[in-house]
């Protein structure tokens, strides 16, 4: 009887792990390399700037308004997890009172046509506050939901230029795209919030 190391096949089969191991990791250090350049790319095309982007400079509390489904209330705990993990300056956090500084509002009657903004201090290079009025009806399903709610806050995160669509595009980035529903989740949206 062989021992486990001195068999042949067992031996193939460590060097097989070995060298697929080196390669998985070898890759993955490229696709990261390759995000990060994606994303410091976006940032100087997409964003408003001097010296850096317009964006939150302290912790964002987000208050849910108006009538938020329990699909919606499940897909803001799993952003804001999301968000907590790459943004390590502050914390994002829902909160239960009017101290927010960024407000959602949700399928509130009459307000269809309501715009979202974004009070920003130009001097300051930081977003005060954001207001985003989020229309899902009931039919909209789970995923065309959490779309429309990464899309539309993603997007206040840090202010975008208005001229900015074209510069650069990734299919299926939400900085890049003009429509959530066409928005994949790509890797590159988090990573330009965590160079933010």
């Amino acid at each position: 009887m062989t021992k486990p190391l001195n068999n042949p096949n067992m031996k193939r089969i460590i060097l097989l792990l070995l060298v697929l191991s080196c390669f998985r990791f070898s890759y993955g250090e490229e696709l990261r390399t390759e995000i990060q350049k994606l994303a410091q790319e976006q940032i100087e095309s997409k964003f408003i700037r001097v010296d850096r982007p317009v964006l939150y400079t302290s912790n964002i509390l987000i208050l849910l308004q108006g009538f938020p489904t329990k699909q919606d209330s499940a897909i803001f705990k799993e952003l804001i997890d999301s968000l907590n993990v790459v943004i390590d300056k502050w914390d994002v956090s829902l909160i239960p009172n009017e101290t927010s500084n960024l407000s959602v509002i949700i399928n509130l009657p009459h307000q269809e046509s309501s715009k979202n903004f974004i009070i920003r201090d130009d001097d300051q290079m930081q977003v005060i506050k954001s207001t985003v009025y989020l229309n899902l009806p009931d039919s909209l399903d789970f995923i065309s939901r959490k779309k429309n709610i990464y899309y539309y806050i993603f997007r206040t995160l840090a202010v975008l230029k208005s001229d900015h669509n074209n510069d650069n595009p990734i299919a299926g980035s939400i900085f890049t795209e003009s429509k959530a529903e066409n928005i994949t989740f790509h890797p590159v949206d988090f990573e330009i919030i965590k160079e933010l």
